[in-house]
């Protein structure tokens, strides 16, 4: 990351450097996940897919807003492969979770919806409703500016239920959350 922080936040070699780093970590999950048991590859790949739709709406945001010169907070093309991104990173997680922790664990799943909850019940008072009854803005702006606090619990709270399984944590496990 120290070249990143070289570089002006606002320029286009910023920009390359960050989603270069995103997609040199989608080709290192690619290629790793020929070491992984043909049964769980499909995590992966849905990772590696969640990377590129992150990276294909930076590009469109940066089409629309440096390109077009459209106002940064309008919504656009580039929230398409946004929104994208966490169905299926959230997916991934899913399947990871579910080849971790196979059988029940309810005490896990009480831990984790009491958490996300939680943390869901701020995010609707201070962000969903706000946007949600913003009627300055047409509907897709206020549904893009409600999908993103939404799925962001969502896909917290899935991280959360990650934790709260029974199960050995090693590095790779906790970079995994961590990165999430």
């Amino acid at each position: 990351w120290w070249p990143y922080t070289r570089v002006s936040a606002k320029s286009a070699g910023s920009a390359l450097l960050y989603d270069g780093f995103i997609l040199a970590c989608a080709l290192v999950i690619l290629l790793s996940t020929r070491r992984q048991p043909p049964g769980s590859r499909a995590a992966w790949y849905l990772m590696v897919g969640a990377l590129a739709a992150f990276v294909g709406g930076d590009l469109g945001w940066y089409l629309v807003v440096w390109v077009a010169g459209a106002p940064p907070e309008s919504v656009s093309v580039a929230d398409i492969g946004y929104l994208a991104y966490y169905p299926l990173l959230t997916t991934a997680l899913l399947m990871m979770l579910r080849r971790r922790s196979p059988g029940r664990d309810t005490l896990g799943l009480l831990d984790a919806s009491i958490l996300a909850t939680g943390l869901g019940l701020v995010v609707w008072v201070f962000l969903v409703i706000p946007n949600a009854s913003d009627s300055s803005e047409p509907l897709i702006g206020r549904l893009v500016a409600v999908g993103y606090p939404v799925m962001d619990v969502v896909l917290l709270g899935v991280a959360m239920r990650l934790v709260t399984t029974r199960g050995q944590r090693p590095v790779s496990f906790l970079l995994l959350v961590a990165g999430t």
